[in-house]
């Protein structure tokens, strides 16, 4: 779920994606590992996922049309239902010594 707005932060539209392990993490504190995922995968689930390239870094992508943070149920289940389907494509991938 992305994060809604706040008086510290501005709303969280997109996910961040690394095009590799380590620049999946390299803006990270903390990580235990990657996953990885096929993008055409991700655009045929039943969610209006796009994966688009991020305009300011080659390295990355953005993941649009995720759910926003929400205490409502309905929403809530959108979002545990498309994190188990992204889950369910995805493939670990380990990299470096996990911190």
């Amino acid at each position: 779920m992305l994060r809604p707005a706040t008086a510290q932060y501005p709303i969280e539209e997109e996910l961040s994606l690394g095009l590799t392990p380590e620049t999946a993490v390299d803006e990270l504190r903390e990580h235990h590992g990657t996953a990885a995922l096929s993008v055409l995968v991700i655009h045929g689930l039943p969610h209006n996922l796009r994966v688009l390239p991020d305009p300011d870094n080659a390295l990355k992508a953005e993941m649009h049309g995720l759910p926003l943070f929400s205490t409502d149920a309905v929403q809530r289940g959108l979002a545990v239902t498309v994190a188990t389907d992204l889950a369910g494509i995805s493939r670990y991938v380990a990299i470096g010594a996990a911190q």
